[in-house]
């Protein structure tokens, strides 16, 4: 039997932190009990109970595979569903969750390619961030672009770590277009599609990483292909 079938399929979590990211999206750090496994890119099932009865939601993970089980998300509030009003309404430091392994396809791994390209629409980007840190602290001869688009300048999930890290290391960059009203934003305005890619993000060799709402991912992998990349440089996830 493999180290991965030895794994329980679901773990308790203690909620260790809880920040604030932006005016509609919080994070929590998550302290699992017992072997946590992901891979950059993956989603959890996180499991309360409401009313005796299990609720779950998907939520894609922002933090980097490591040892000490620690993970973290990002959530956007949702007063609809049961898990994320439990988690802005009621979820504090120290209350105890389950969660399921690492889950999902969209995952990336050093050997599908060297060079990515990460598009992300508002908090669709959550797995973007993933692959982003990792490529950044674990792929030392990989580059990473994050084209990333909010409605709202104050919207910027990770502004200050995710411009660091550019900063910081030459492979990794970011850029952020804020397509509503934009008060003193002096950066990008302009919508993700097909001319924007065309004109500012276009390589045939990249990996070409999509999630966010329905309209921008359907429109990308239908367009892309016609300028040029790939079919199967093309990974995408759909945020409803």
């Amino acid at each position: 039997m493999s180290q991965g079938e030895n794994r329980p399929q679901h773990l308790q979590a203690r909620i260790a932190e809880v920040k604030q990211e932006t005016p509609s999206i919080r994070s929590f750090i998550l302290e699992t009990e017992g072997a946590f496994h992901s891979l950059p890119g993956q989603w959890i099932d996180l499991i309360i109970q409401v009313d005796g009865q299990p609720k779950a939601a998907g939520l894609s993970l922002t933090s980097i595979p490591n040892d000490d089980g620690r993970l973290q998300v990002a959530v956007k509030r949702a007063v609809e569903h049961p898990v994320t009003r439990w988690l802005y309404e009621e979820a504090d430091v120290g209350d105890t969750v389950t969660v399921s392994q690492g889950s999902g396809s969209f995952i990336y791994t050093p050997e599908r390619g060297r060079k990515v390209i990460l598009i992300g629409g508002g908090v669709g980007v959550t797995p973007l961030v993933s692959i982003f840190r990792y490529i950044d602290e674990s792929v030392p001869d990989a580059e990473a672009h994050l084209l990333y688009s909010v409605a709202q300048e104050e919207e910027i999930l990770f502004r200050e770590e995710l411009e660091r890290r550019s900063a910081d290391n030459p492979r990794v960059d970011m850029t952020v277009t804020v397509t509503g009203e934009t008060g003193t934003w002096g950066g990008l305005t302009r919508y993700v599609n097909a001319d924007l890619i065309r004109d500012h993000f276009l390589d045939p060799e990249a990996l070409y990483y999509l999630c966010g709402p329905n309209a921008m991912v359907d429109d990308l992998a239908e367009s892309l292909p016609r300028l040029g990349i790939p079919a199967d440089h093309l990974v995408y996830e759909k945020w409803w």
